[in-house]
């Protein structure tokens, strides 16, 4: 017959929850870790949206590249991320206008172990033609 009073087997269950608590707080900081880098790169792409946006905006081709790259600072923000970007493109109607940019990020960094792989590249671009019926831009009026 089974003493229901005893409290023997008791403990050799208990671990399993703290193995159980360990596994889902491990997962938690891995999904937390990637939510991170998609987050970044949909920054990154409204950084480039942006920049392009402001270059083409611009109304005078001398200050086009000081706006696009205020705008991609500010769309941005503070990052303590490296960032490598590239705005190519002149303010003449129907001219193209590219802004790329990159940076480096952890994919996964666990405490006093360190990050797993070290870093990984991430990176956006964005493309908006020039206005052809702006005032302001020199070039042809009509787009081939």
């Amino acid at each position: 017959m089974i003493d229901k009073r005893d409290d023997s087997g008791q403990v050799a269950g208990a671990e399993a929850l703290f193995v159980g608590i360990a596994v889902v707080v491990a997962l938690s900081l891995v999904s937390f870790d990637a939510w991170r880098v998609i987050y970044w790169k949909l920054r990154l792409e409204q950084a480039a949206m942006a920049a392009a946006r402001a270059f083409v905006l611009s109304s005078q081709p001398a200050l086009a590249y000081a706006q696009a790259l205020q705008a991609l600072q500010a769309s941005i923000g503070p990052s303590a991320a490296p960032l490598e970007y590239s705005i190519q493109g002149s303010l003449f109607r129907c001219s193209l206008v590219d802004v790329s940019i990159k940076s480096q990020l952890r994919l996964l960094s666990i405490p006093f172990l360190g990050s797993f792989p070290p870093e990984v590249t991430v990176g956006a671009s964005a493309s908006q033609v020039v206005f052809p019926f702006r005032n302001s831009a020199g070039g042809a009026r009509a787009c081939s």
